[in-house]
């Protein structure tokens, strides 16, 4: 296993055909920068009070973006009460569509069972559980940790963001779904492309995943391959190009909301 770790980058590098820069990505990041802005301008420690994501919600909502994908699960009520989750949840209404997260595990989480106040995404395989192919079967989760309810009940779709890394604590393949109670459980990219195309359809089938009303296939290997290759196929380097994309500081966002002068673009993104 590691001359195949020790040689997988380099086969990348030289394999895999970067895409064309494309802008229809956006990214709004909370990092060190932004935190330094908001602790010296708005005196605001980390975490946040979740309300602070309404005012960039709203800027997203305004500027036409297709979708907003949040890559934190908020499991926990605020700390500053629930007046504050109340707002964020009716930012979250406003913005649609919006996906947000949901941890997975085989043995940690706080349920087992789906919320029955959460709705399932519908996006299905169309058939019972037992009757999925085996190459699914590694995908399964027991347990999971969701988003508060003000999060988890305003959300259109709940994506898992599950990666597991190789030995040497690298990750190198995600896998474009997982299982949680007999209900298929999106990648957060693959969600952010379903919330936006509410026709789209996901269908499993014995030797490849299918995805999108043009049933355009996503091939996997051969019956041989293990389940966690063959469900993550689909996203390795060689197959599929990573797109380049625009990164914005979540100061930027917050700035341009208060400022008129200041202009970021997110229709259509």
């Amino acid at each position: 296993e590691w001359i195949e770790l020790s040689t997988w980058d380099a086969r990348v590098r030289r394999l895999a055909a970067p895409s064309p820069f494309t802008d229809s990505i956006r990214l709004i990041l909370i990092d060190q920068s932004s935190l330094d802005w908001a602790d010296d301008s708005l005196k605001l420690s980390w975490p946040w009070p979740r309300e602070a994501y309404a005012p960039i919600l709203a800027f997203c909502r305004r500027g036409g973006a297709r979708a907003v994908v949040f890559d934190m699960i908020y499991s926990e009520p605020s700390v500053h009460g629930v007046a504050d989750d109340e707002v964020f949840g009716a930012g979250i209404a406003a913005m649609q569509p919006f996906v947000g997260t949901v941890w997975l595990d085989h043995t940690k989480g706080n349920t087992n069972n789906w919320p029955e106040t959460v709705p399932r995404p519908t996006m299905q395989s169309g058939k019972r559980t037992e009757e999925w192919p085996d190459w699914t079967a590694d995908l399964a989760m027991q347990s999971a940790s969701f988003p508060i309810p003000h999060v988890a009940t305003q959300a259109t779709l709940l994506a898992t963001v599950n990666a597991s890394p190789d030995p040497d604590a690298i990750v190198r393949r995600i896998a474009p779904f997982h299982v949680f109670d007999a209900t298929i459980v999106p990648s957060l990219g693959l969600a952010a492309w379903l919330a936006y195309n509410t026709n789209a359809a996901l269908v499993i089938k014995p030797d490849s995943l299918w995805i999108g009303p043009a049933s355009q296939t996503v091939p996997m290997p051969a019956a041989t391959a293990t389940p966690q290759v063959a469900a993550t196929a689909a996203f390795e380097p060689e197959r599929v190009a990573v797109p380049n994309f625009v990164g914005s500081q979540s100061t930027d966002v917050v700035k341009a909301a208060e400022l008129l002068g200041i202009r970021l673009t997110f229709k259509d993104r």
